[in-house]
């Protein structure tokens, strides 16, 4: 368009810049070739003129009718030349017009255009926005499931404490109940000091019982130790459950993880070809405004070569400027809208921090559930140490072996007590019969009496000795062990052994007494 309307102003300077080539009149002598005697300033002032004022000085009336004709052919010329600029002046401005319409056109069609691309990338934005407020919401779900998960794990592991709990309280009753027997023990074998005609019967009974007590708790130790050891299995079973189950929640955790990410690069992806399609939109408006300028310039051409089309130019002008304040307002909202992308960028920056804060926040609980179990394990294993184990074992085989010794003790000194009685009933009745002749036989009899009881004497401190070392040696000194209770019995025998060996003595100068006289 700008190209034909450039055209057709070559055309008009061509024609208007035309010299007119008019035929030569005949002059008469003395006479100017111009009528009127002056040449006139133009075709169009000439024609005005000769319209406006007609002075019959001007008139040649002896002029011939050729003359005339060839006089009036200029003016002819030149209204034929004005009528043609005329209708191109017509033609220029409907060209012009038309111009001006499709460029109004145009410029409906790029805002429509810009208009459509904006609704719609308003609405991917809007989709983007919804899309992060459900993963916000997946990942509040996430973070409720792994609350619950954890509140589940610590719930199990305070039952488990509990559980080990109930086993220690019942180990220590079952201690207890040991201690008790011991007691009880002890309490049976001081009452033998009170009974010495029947010591040896109540001993054996006393032993008996002991033993039967000491084997049905050992029974029922060994039962509730298999099955503490068997509810420890299960609460292993258990945890192995728990700890596989955390594993495929934590393997599904990272495949829902794995499909947000993937999920974030399609959006990635989108919001490349937003971008692409957001540069295809700045290369249309770079050509809308390549064809705005193009159209400007051939307006700046027409106004600088038709003086007359100043008015039209000017309209033109307030068009372009409507259309340059338009172009900022399109130049604006897309500098928004690219602020609103960065925005959007900025939102799925963060997105992606709170999904690599909650893998963090994952990783750690999953750390401190693999600390805890790794500390169930070694408090069980402190538990259940079988060095300790062993150690239990080889203290009771210890306490045996002194309650065996210590049995052996008892009863060579009850043998001893016999043999005393026996030897004091003997001397009693040699003391009775003092007035009475001894016979040599009884003399001898009471002296093998006494050399035997002293023989069971030192037996019976033999026993005595070795009993109290081994009782030393395997640590019999604690509380309620039969070390105690043999220190107890040392210090009443040792009393009773002194007040035999005195009577011994006695009965012995009274047997020399009695030999002599």
């Amino acid at each position: 368009m700008s190209g034909e309307i450039a055209r057709e102003i070559d055309d008009l300077k061509r024609l208007l810049e035309t010299p007119m080539r008019v035929a030569p009149a005949r002059r008469s002598p003395g006479r100017s070739r111009y009528a009127g005697g002056t040449p006139p300033r133009s075709p169009t002032a000439t024609v005005d003129a000769s319209r406006m004022s007609r002075p019959v000085a001007s008139f040649d009336f002896g002029a011939s009718a050729g003359e005339v004709a060839a006089a009036s052919r200029p003016q002819q010329a030149m209204m034929h030349a004005l009528g043609n600029t005329e209708a191109m002046m017509a033609n220029l401005q409907r060209k012009l017009s038309t111009g001006d319409a499709e460029m109004e056109a145009a410029y409906a069609e790029a805002r429509e255009v810009h208009g459509q691309q904006m609704a719609r990338k308003e609405a991917e934005i809007a989709e983007l926005r919804q899309l992060a407020s459900q993963r916000e919401r997946e990942k509040d779900d996430i973070r409720r499931r792994a609350g619950e998960q954890k509140a589940a794990l610590e719930k199990r592991l305070a039952d488990s404490e509990a559980a080990l709990a109930e086993a220690r309280a019942e180990a220590r009753h079952l201690r207890d109940a040991l201690g008790a027997a011991q007691q009880e023990t002890t309490t049976l074998r001081s009452q033998l000091q009170n009974q010495q005609r029947a010591f040896e019967m109540e001993m054996q009974t006393t032993a008996a019982r002991h033993d039967a007590a000491m084997e049905a708790t050992q029974l029922r130790m060994e039962s509730e130790k298999r099955e503490l050891m068997s509810q420890l299995d299960n609460l292993k079973e258990k945890l192995q459950v728990e700890m596989k189950r955390l594993e495929s929640s934590v393997e599904s955790l990272t495949q829902e993880r794995d499909a947000e990410r993937a999920a974030k690069e399609a959006a990635v992806a989108e919001r490349d070809a937003l971008r692409g399609a957001h540069t295809q939109l700045q290369a249309e408006h770079a050509a809308v405004q390549t064809r705005a300028e193009d159209l400007a310039r051939g307006k700046e051409e027409a106004e600088s070569e038709v003086r007359g089309l100043k008015g039209e130019l000017e309209g033109l002008k307030d068009a372009h400027r409507s259309l340059a304040s338009e172009h900022g307002s399109a130049v604006q909202q897309l500098r928004q809208e690219r602020e609103g992308r960065q925005g959007a960028r900025a939102a799925l920056e963060e997105l992606r921090k709170e999904a690599a804060a909650a893998t963090e926040a994952a990783k750690l609980e999953e750390y401190k559930r693999k600390q805890a179990v790794a500390k169930l394990h070694k408090e069980r294993k402190n538990r259940l140490d079988a060095q300790q184990t062993k150690e239990i074992c080889r203290k009771l085989q210890c306490e045996r072996k002194a309650r065996r010794s210590l049995e052996r003790w008892l009863e060579a000194e009850l043998q001893s007590r016999e043999e005393m009685e026996t030897l004091f009933v003997t001397l009693r009745d040699i003391a009775l019969t003092r007035d009475r002749p001894t016979e040599s036989g009884d003399v001898r009899a009471l002296a093998d009496l006494i050399r035997k009881y002293e023989a069971r004497v030192s037996a019976t401190d033999t026993l005595r000795h070795e009993a109290l070392q081994a009782n030393g040696r395997f640590g019999g000194a604690a509380e309620g062990s039969p070390g105690r209770e043999a220190l107890a019995y040392k210090s009443v025998i040792d009393r009773d052994s002194e007040a035999l060996r005195s009577e011994v003595a006695k009965l012995r100068q009274l047997l020399t007494e009695k030999l002599v006289g």
